[in-house]
């Protein structure tokens, strides 16, 4: 196993600390799905079935983006930089194909979040063209 302590909002492995700020915890894109699959007029079950696909998703892929984040730069995986690659380059990958992904998932629940989309597509256009 890992070897790591917990202090706060701080991480630290192999004397290497990592700090959570609130932008690392997932909230915002928790926050987004929430109020999109709560603000639809659909049947209060596929809101609560599109909630249930993203929200506790992008809570527990989080928490997995935490620890790797974590991992990998207090063991040096990546050499000297680790948290660089592990942060900026693979999770910022894996989170937008998993964010891709959810959206995916979502829209096939509530397929009326689409034309709420384009409905805001069109308002912004109409704004932007006058």
């Amino acid at each position: 196993g890992f070897h790591f302590y917990y202090n706060n909002h701080k991480i630290i492995v192999n004397d290497k600390t990592v700090n959570i700020i609130l932008a690392c915890t997932g909230i915002e894109s928790m926050a987004l799905f929430f109020g999109v699959t709560m603000a639809t007029k659909a049947e209060f079950k596929r809101n609560l079935a599109a909630f249930l696909v993203s929200v506790p998703t992008i809570y527990f892929l989080n928490l997995l983006r935490n620890i790797f984040v974590s991992l990998s730069y207090g063991y040096s995986w990546f050499g000297e930089n680790s948290f660089y690659i592990a942060h900026h380059v693979i999770s910022k990958f894996l989170a937008t194909l998993a964010l891709i992904l959810i959206s995916l998932a979502v829209f096939k629940i509530i397929p009326e979040l689409l034309d709420l989309l384009y409905d805001v597509k069109n308002e912004i256009k109409a704004v932007v063209v006058r």
